[in-house]
């Protein structure tokens, strides 16, 4: 009866040995699945982020664009109110100074 008893614990070490290695090779992928999960976790960071620069760029350009033509619209009026104000000096001159001159007299 040794021999069946012998067999026995060398089937039971056969069984320990392929249980030892499929956890080894479970163990390796799992492993593996971790940096392949870690390394797409890179890439999604990575286009989310080339995204919202993307489009941060494109709302600083959109910004600028509209802060220069809001600078264009300030500029116009101004000179427009310049240009009146320098036209009603131009018209009212010699009648202000010669009422601030009265004034100034007592006149």
């Amino acid at each position: 009866m040794e021999v069946p008893m012998e067999n026995l614990v060398n089937k039971i070490i056969e069984i320990d040995r392929t249980a030892e290695a499929r956890l080894k090779q479970a163990q390796e992928q799992k492993e593996q699945a971790i940096q392949q999960i870690d390394q797409r976790k890179r890439e999604i960071m990575n286009e989310v982020s080339e995204r919202g620069d993307k489009k941060l760029a494109a709302f600083e350009q959109s910004e600028k664009l509209s802060a220069g033509e809001q600078i264009q619209a300030i500029n116009k009026r101004l000179l427009s109110d310049c240009n009146r104000l320098q036209k009603q000096f131009d018209q009212h001159n010699t009648e202000w100074t010669d009422e601030l001159f009265n004034r100034v007299l007592g006149k």
